[in-house]
């Protein structure tokens, strides 16, 4: 919980954030020294003080003071200082470790009861005002960690001694902040079935199921099938310690989602909370089936769950089946936002990390739809919120959907910082897939930045990892990025080869999203062999899909002029300036894709003012990459180049062009750099980077 100090029972006031910080530094590593140096970090991540060594014995001083009597608690060592102090995080080691062996010894009674003392310990957010000091992030994770333990041992111990009741208190709870927690779903199931209530086990596994699919696309343990099959089959073994579970039917060769569908229509009379319960858990089962119709279900369970003023409820129905329930990229689901909505509106009623998960789905659902401030600020305080819950697993999974979330040339330095922490915590608590997620995003941004040597190094752990977990998804991602590396090579025909396994490959993984994300990839392709002109067809198709995504018009106006058609396409170009499908662009990932294909159609078709609006848009990302995680465009410098060039500032085009090629030298990028190479050659200019 909060920082709290006592003597013999009575609270010790202490004032000041820097003493109260040092003394947390202190308490949660009782009885060990911990050195000046971890002081200095703890308290100043940023900028430090004149004389940090001097601060330190200052603030120390002040925290004397304050301890009054118990000063001596503190002690000082060569090294640091030590608190010898008992402290409620060492009480609640110790009894995990003592019930840990009275358990062993076969004392189920006793071991629950001394590890049911331990959960006591627990008196809120621990640290919370410390959220953004470097030292309480693993000191948080650490706590939860500890608790999680301790739930997972208290609850063997009371299914060994036959109190399957007692397990319900504080599982479910914590399961809605990690639900990735298999080994307390097993025991939620198991204490269910053995209560009678066999409906609700098969839904916490289809939960468990739904959560593992939407986050890392794999299926839940072998050891936790296997219970679910039992429960399926009536195992007399699981019903020790709670009543015989009502008769159902036979489940041989029924699939999960049929049961809820089953458990529905059997309903004597109609009750709105059971319906709802049932169509939560028939959405999940749907799409862990990967059955369609699971978002009209979720958006049903959601909508009875809002008559009912059911805010939790509401909240499991938006989080359910998805990262996002749009079927189209460049689209939102509007039920989906209307949910989430309304289940943020509520507030405290909602557990804090049950909040993070609603805003940062918000912010993901609207990628394509809202402002990248609107985006950024939800994406802000799903953040701030996760870091409060203190759950590891809350905050990895709204770091990762911070990145496409915020996607925008404006964010990269952001997307990158943000980045580093997701890989670090996937690297210390995620499962294998949360790691190869986290390497997929760091490739990108190491591609935006123009870092093959990176992206590459990040491509080839995703990779490995796809093969080691044979995840569709995973598999799907390795072969899509792959092929802008053979663009940067210029082996255009393997590119063209992998782009049309990538299509393959992610019609096979269920995808729905698959077919246009290929559509995309050709695009890019195809404009790098200077075939535009056979994307007619395909930019129409993609147009007609995601009328509102301006940024495909660029595409269209290329392969309109690669076809012979100069009239239309300096039509186009002409629409998308009086429009503002130049100028007022979305700033999303296809954004600088977009301005370099217009920068080339106003260079082929010598037009000064368009290459004028153009240039206004790419100038602050002078120095980045056009890739839009499915195909790749070259440096923005050279785009800037050929519109200086048009607008007839030779300089100016010297310049970028330069910057072009030792930017794709640098990577190195074969293809781009000749490209820069052949424009600057062409008008007698020489490249000056």
């Amino acid at each position: 919980g909060p920082l709290e100090a006592a003597e013999a029972g009575a609270p010790i006031v202490l004032t000041g954030l820097s003493a109260r910080a040092v003394l947390a530094m202190l308490a949660v590593r009782a009885g060990q020294v911990v050195s000046t140096d971890e002081l200095i970090d703890g308290l100043w991540p940023v900028e430090l003080p004149g004389d940090p060594a001097a601060a330190v014995q200052v603030t120390m001083s002040r925290l004397r003071r304050a301890l009054g009597e118990q000063r001596t608690a503190i002690s000082r060592t060569a090294g640091g200082y030590v608190l010898n102090a008992d402290t409620d995080l060492r009480r609640a080691e110790l009894a995990w470790h003592e019930g840990r062996d009275l358990l062993a010894d076969g004392s189920a009674d006793q071991a629950a009861t001394t590890l049911m003392g331990a959960l006591r310990e627990w008196r809120g957010q621990p640290l919370g005002e410390f959220v953004d000091l470097p030292f309480a992030s693993a000191v948080v994770h650490r706590v939860h960690a500890l608790r999680l333990d301790l739930l997972e041992a208290r609850n063997d111990a009371l299914l060994r001694a036959g109190r399957a009741g007692d397990v319900l208190d504080d599982t479910a709870a914590l399961l809605a902040t990690d639900p990735w927690r298999e080994p307390l779903v097993g025991q939620l199931m198991r204490a269910l079935y053995a209560i009678g209530r066999q409906v609700d086990a098969l839904a916490a596994y289809a939960q468990l199921s739904s959560a593992l699919r939407r986050d890392f696309d794999i299926e839940p343990s072998p050891a936790l099938q296997g219970l679910h099959e039992r429960i399926l089959r009536h195992d007399p073994s699981l019903r020790v310690g709670g009543r015989t579970p009502r008769p159902v039917p036979d489940a041989t060769g029924v699939s999960l989602p049929r049961w809820f569908e089953v458990a529905l229509a059997a309903q004597d009379e109609p009750d709105d909370l059971v319906r709802c319960r049932l169509l939560l858990a028939l959405g999940e089962a749907q799409h862990y089936a990967g059955e369609p119709g699971w978002h009209a279900t979720l958006a049903e369970a959601g909508e009875l769950a809002r008559r009912l003023d059911d805010r939790p409820a509401v909240a499991s129905a938006a989080l359910g089946g998805a990262l996002g329930w749009a079927l189209e990229p460049g689209t939102a689901d509007a039920r989906r936002v209307a949910l989430l909505e309304y289940a943020l509106a509520g507030g405290d009623a909602l557990r804090t990390g049950v909040r993070a998960r609603l805003a940062a789905a918000r912010a993901t659902e609207l990628t394509f739809v809202a402002g990248l401030d609107e985006r950024r600020s939800t994406s802000d305080a799903a953040i701030r919120l996760a870091r409060e819950s203190g759950e590891p697993a809350t905050l990895l999974t709204v770091l990762n959907q911070r990145f496409n979330a915020v996607w925008s040339p404006d964010t990269l330095d952001d997307r990158r910082r943000h980045l580093v922490e997701a890989a670090d915590l996937a690297d210390r608590t995620g499962p294998p897939v949360a790691r190869a997620l986290a390497s997929g995003w760091q490739m990108a941004a190491a591609m935006e930045c123009g870092d093959r040597r990176r992206a590459e190094e990040h491509l080839h752990r995703f990779t490995e990892l796809a093969e080691e977990l044979e995840l569709p998804l995973l598999r799907w991602g390795s072969v899509l990025h792959s092929s802008w590396l053979a663009v940067l090579d210029g082996d255009l025909e393997r590119a063209d080869a992998l782009r049309t396994e990538a299509q393959h490959v992610g019609a096979r993984a269920n995808r729905p999203e698959a077919a246009a994300v290929g559509l995309t990839q050709a695009i890019g392709v195809r404009w790098a062999q200077g075939r535009a002109a056979e994307l007619i067809e395909t930019t129409g198709q993609l147009r007609s899909a995601l009328p509102h995504l301006d940024a495909f018009r660029a595409f269209e106006a290329a392969a309109v002029h690669a076809s012979g058609n100069e009239r239309h396409a300096q039509q186009l170009l002409d629409d998308a300036r009086a429009n503002g499908a130049i100028t007022e662009l979305a700033h999303n990932q296809v954004y600088l894709a977009a301005l370099v294909v217009w920068a080339e159609l106003a260079y082929d078709l010598d037009d000064r003012e368009a290459a004028a609006d153009v240039a206004r848009g790419l100038e602050p990302y002078a120095q980045q990459f056009a890739f839009t995680g499915t195909a790749v465009y070259g440096p923005v410098a050279h785009a800037l180049g050929l519109l200086a060039l048009t607008t007839g500032d030779r300089d100016a085009a010297s310049h970028h062009f330069g910057a072009a090629v030792d930017m794709t030298s640098h990577m190195p990028a074969p293809f781009f750099m000749e490209r820069a190479q052949a424009a600057a050659s062409k008008r007698g200019l020489v490249g000056r980077g």
